[in-house]
C-alpha cells in the first residue's frame, strides 16, 4: 500500500469502533483530516508582581551602585584637578571619603601626584573592595531567597 506522502501515517484497512461520534454509522478507513478554525481572543495581560527577593536584590544593587558611582566621581575629580573650593566637588570628596577611609593604608601609597592631578590609589582599592562586598551581599541575599527566608 502507498502512503499519500512520504513519512506520513499509513492508511488503516481495518474498521475502527467510533461509537459515540457523529460518524458512528460510517466505517473509519484511512487517515481522516479535520480542519477547524480556532479563534483566540487576547486575554488580559498578566500582572507583574514584584516579589521580595527581586526587591531586595535591586535595593542592594542600588545602594552599592551609588557608593561605587561616588568613588568613581572622586577618582575622576582628583585626576582632573577639580577645584576643591567648588561646593559640588567638596561635597563629592567629603562624602566619598566615608567609603574610601576603611581602605586607606592597605597599600604603601595612597595617592600618586603629578602636576595638579592626583591618582587616588586608595579610592581604586576602595572601589574594588566595595564591588567585592556587593558580590558577597548579593550571594547572601540570593541564598536567603532560595531558602524562602526573605519574602
Amino acid at each position: 500500500m502507498t502512503t499519500p506522502y512520504a513519512g506520513g501515517p499509513e492508511p488503516v484497512d481495518d474498521e475502527t469502533d467510533v461509537t459515540g461520534s457523529p460518524y458512528a454509522d460510517q466505517p473509519y478507513r484511512g487517515t481522516r483530516v479535520v480542519e477547524r478554525e480556532v479563534l483566540e481572543r487576547p486575554g488580559p495581560r498578566p500582572m507583574v508582581v514584584r516579589s521580595g527577593p527581586s526587591l531586595a536584590h535591586r535595593l542592594v544593587v542600588l545602594v552599592f551602585g551609588l557608593v561605587q558611582l561616588l568613588i568613581l566621581l572622586r577618582i575622576v575629580l582628583l585626576l582632573v584637578d577639580a577645584v576643591r573650593a567648588n561646593p559640588i566637588v567638596a561635597w563629592v570628596l567629603d562624602l566619598s571619603q566615608l567609603f574610601v577611609a576603611p581602605f586607606v593604608g592597605i597599600l604603601r601609597t595612597n595617592a600618586l601626584s603629578a602636576g595638579g592631578s592626583t591618582l587616588d590609589v586608595a579610592a581604586i582599592v576602595a572601589l574594588i573592595g566595595w564591588t567585592i562586598a556587593e558580590m558577597v551581599v548579593l550571594a547572601i541575599v540570593n541564598a536567603l531567597v532560595d531558602r524562602g527566608a526573605v519574602a
